[in-house]
């Protein structure tokens, strides 16, 4: 699904993001304030630890980015489940996303641009609850505090999952 704007030109750096989760994966391109262009995925990223998830990830982000055009690129913002820091996963996938697109790459966990996006650089609460959960809580001169979104073996109690489960159970 591509939900594309016209095309415009633009002075200047552009920054392109992804958001991506397992389901969905959504793209833009901005140059300051004013998006260029928008792209919509209905299918998101594998996890990065899972079998062949770097060339699935890097192949997906290519067709995102070819989508929106208007590269070459400042920097590129990937938000997706699964990242929780820089491991050896997400450090391959940072070095050929950054010799790709020779740019400034920000890895981050989708949770943390959702929140942005919702309450934006201040201290709140972000809820998730669907099919997975999740809460990231921050304030002031404290570390933020992740509960859940481990996935439905390890986590995610209040999920639709859970919730599923404990009534296929009673």
């Amino acid at each position: 699904m591509v939900g594309a704007l016209p095309r415009q030109r633009a002075d200047g750096d552009r920054i392109a993001v992804i958001d991506a989760g397992k389901s969905t994966l959504r793209a833009a391109v901005f140059a300051g304030e004013q998006m260029l262009a928008r792209h919509d995925e209905p299918e998101g990223l594998p996890h990065p630890e899972a079998p062949g998830a770097q060339e699935t990830v890097l192949g997906k982000v290519e067709d995102a980015l070819h989508h929106l055009g208007h590269s070459p690129y400042r920097a590129l913002v990937l938000a997706a489940t699964g990242i929780r820091g820089i491991g050896p996963s997400e450090s391959r996938l940072h070095a050929a996303l950054a010799r790709r697109w020779e740019c400034e790459v920000l890895l981050a966990n989708d949770v943390v641009a959702a929140y942005l996006g919702a309450l934006g650089p201040r201290p709140g609460v972000l809820v998730q609850a669907g099919t997975g959960s999740l809460v990231l809580a921050l304030t002031e001169g404290r570390s933020p505090v992740l509960l859940d979104g481990w996935g439905h073996l390890a986590g995610d109690r209040g999920s639709g999952f859970a919730l599923g489960q404990a009534g296929l159970r009673a």
